[in-house]
């Protein structure tokens, strides 16, 4: 698969730019032959996400961004602010390079900044085949949590597309964090942050990264055989006991021991 992030970031000025900045994006990447384009987070609306400028998936804006993916024969990646009844949500929308879409994820976790803003969403994110890989998507801090990322690495998932906003920025994620998902999971990771865009090999390494402006592509060809340990190396999915993290999932922490207390095994 040959993958790009278009670092260039949307604006609050308007859907009509934003949505001329992603042709221009998406003709980029068809000349450069990529299959994917991954573009920022809430990149159709600009990164404050104001409730005056989100739609619903099935709106006027993914429909015109649905046009730019077939015109251009990229499936697109990208961020919005989806209203969806009285709930506003920072999601994220996939579309395949026929221009047909391909699903919308709702971030998960959003940060104390989208507090009132976005409500949170209710779904684990789905995958899509792209490219002759699977792909999955997560948004922006969804990738402060170990749990997600993995959820996806169970599913079957080749590739974490993340929209981003820059580590500068209010609620944006971890770089530590976002390598660590990459390589505890063996996946490739294609995180679209502005400036501080970067494909992230399965080993959390960069690929690639660019502070480029404008129309400029961060490229990198994925190749899934790249997934597999190495000799010698711990293949941390096959080496799993989910038997003994069932607690995980429990939603109140334990309380910490009594000082003194006797160390014990949970069985």
């Amino acid at each position: 698969m040959r993958i790009a992030i278009a670092p260039a970031a949307g604006t609050p000025d308007g859907a009509a730019n934003n949505l001329a900045l992603l042709d221009r994006c998406a003709a980029a990447a068809a000349a450069a032959q990529v299959d994917l384009l991954v573009l920022g987070e809430l990149f159709l609306c600009g990164a404050d996400g104001g409730h005056g400028r989100c739609e619903p998936f099935d709106g006027p804006s993914l429909a015109a961004a649905c046009t730019a993916a077939r015109n251009a024969g990229v499936a697109l990646l990208f961020g919005f602010a989806e209203r969806a009844g009285n709930a506003v949500y920072n999601a994220a929308a996939v579309i395949g390079p026929d221009g047909v879409p391909l699903g919308t994820y709702r971030k998960a976790h959003p940060g104390p900044h989208e507090k009132g803003r976005f409500a949170a969403g209710q779904g684990m994110p789905g995958v899509a085949r792209i490219g002759g890989m699977t792909v999955g998507v997560l948004i922006g801090c969804d990738a402060d949590f170990p749990e997600p990322a993995r959820d996806l690495a169970l599913r079957g998932c080749d590739v974490i597309a993340l929209p981003a906003l820059p580590v500068s920025a209010a609620g944006a994620p971890s770089r530590l964090l976002v390598a660590a998902r990459a390589c505890e999971n063996r996946v490739f990771v294609a995180c679209a942050a502005g400036a501080d865009s970067r494909v992230l090999g399965p080993d959390g390494r960069p690929l690639v990264n660019t502070g480029a402006a404008a129309c400029g592509l961060v490229v990198a060809d994925l190749d899934p055989a790249g997934r597999r340990p190495g000799p010698g190396a711990m293949d941390y999915l096959a080496e799993r006991r989910p038997a003994l993290y069932a607690r995980l999932a429990e939603r109140h922490l334990e309380r910490a021991p009594e000082p003194g207390a006797a160390l014990r095994e949970r069985t």
